[in-house]
Formats: C-alpha cells, structure tokens, sequence
C-alpha cells in the first residue's frame, strides 16, 4: 500500500523536514526505507537539532546518532548535562555541515575544558569556520 507521504516528491519532503528537528527527524524516518535514508543524509537538508528534545527516557539510537551529527547543520545546546551526552557520543565526528552552534544555560569550568580539550578544541575550529564563511 502506498501512502501519501511516498507519493510526494524529494524536493518536497525535504522542504517539509526543514520544519521538524533532526532529532524527530531521525527518531521517524531513520531505516524507515533506502529513500528516506537518502533524504535524511543529504547534504542540501538543513538538519537542526535543538538539545531540549532530549529527556532522560530517551534511549539513544547508537548507530542513528553518529550518522545525525555529521549532516546537521545547526545545533542548539541547552545545558551542561546535554554538552556532556554529545562529547560522549560525537568523539570521531567532524560536523562538515554545521553552519550554526547556539550554548544555552551552559557553565563550563576550567577542570572541564582541559578534560575535554580535543572536543572544545574541534568545537571551536568549526566555530572559526562558520564565522569565516
């Protein structure tokens, strides 16, 4: 049985995902089928992900994260527990698309940084990156 949704064409579904945030996005259509895996991961979708979707009960998908952190685009981080589940998670990802980074309610110590140096220290490379284009 087809439904509406795969009647509609890419362009359109993908003007439709710019409006929810990557993480509904993939917690939804992620291994859903080839075609919304394909969608999901390109690079013409701008993926937001706002950190306060992300409640304690949330199990995190270990191989959907990885995949969602190297396509989004901006990223909205709300507080220090969220900044220590995404340094856990995104060691060896390189956020090529990320355009946009916003820290909300987020106190960093001196102790956190040097234990987190290689993190800060991509973070703020891709700072530098989005600020040159």
């Amino acid at each position: 049985m087809v439904t509406v949704l795969e009647i509609l064409s890419n362009e359109v579904l993908m003007q439709l995902f710019e409006y929810f945030d990557a993480y509904h996005l993939f917690n939804g259509f992620f291994d859903l089928n080839s075609r919304f895996n394909r969608l999901l991961t390109d690079y013409r979708l701008y993926l937001k992900f706002n950190s306060k979707y992300i409640r304690d009960n949330n199990i995190i998908d270990v191989k959907m994260w990885p995949i969602m952190l190297n396509y989004l685009t901006a990223m909205t981080v709300i507080n220090d527990k969220h900044i220590r589940m995404l340094m856990s998670i995104s060691k060896e990802h390189d956020f090529k698309y990320l355009q946009s980074m916003t820290l909300r309610q987020v106190r960093i110590s001196k102790r956190k940084i040097k234990m987190n140096f290689f993190f800060w220290i991509k973070l703020l490379f891709y700072y530098r990156k989005i600020i040159s284009c």
